[in-house]
């Protein structure tokens, strides 16, 4: 089954990348198999967002510049190997998670 990608998500990494490597992006995200993660749950969108605000925001704990399709690739590397860690890294990993996304200016999946 194909992970599903929202069109928000899409339209922040077109903002983010040049679009050959935004398309590839949307790809490889759809493709993406997460260990452990329900396909459509608010988890995999988390973790999705997790994975764009790595991309996009310098300040986040992953060593590649922001805005860059190395920085989607490590991200989603991370994601794969360990969401928890990817989660960490994007500072999505407590309660608050979607207070963290709201301040930084991101839109939040409603809770299910």
């Amino acid at each position: 089954m194909e992970t599903r990608v929202s069109d928000y998500i899409r339209s922040k990494l077109r903002e983010a990348l040049p679009e050959d490597s935004a398309l590839e992006a949307i790809d490889s995200l759809a493709g993406a198999r997460l260990p452990l993660v329900p396909p459509g749950s608010v988890l995999e969108e988390r973790i999705q967002l997790g994975i764009v605000k790595l991309v996009c925001d310098p300040r986040d704990s992953i060593h590649v510049e922001p805005d860059t399709p190395s920085r989607f690739v490590s991200a989603l590397e991370l994601a794969r190997i360990d969401w928890r860690d990817l989660l960490v890294s994007a500072g999505l990993e407590h309660e608050n998670w979607r207070d963290v996304l709201i301040e930084a200016g991101y839109q939040v999946p409603p809770l299910q």
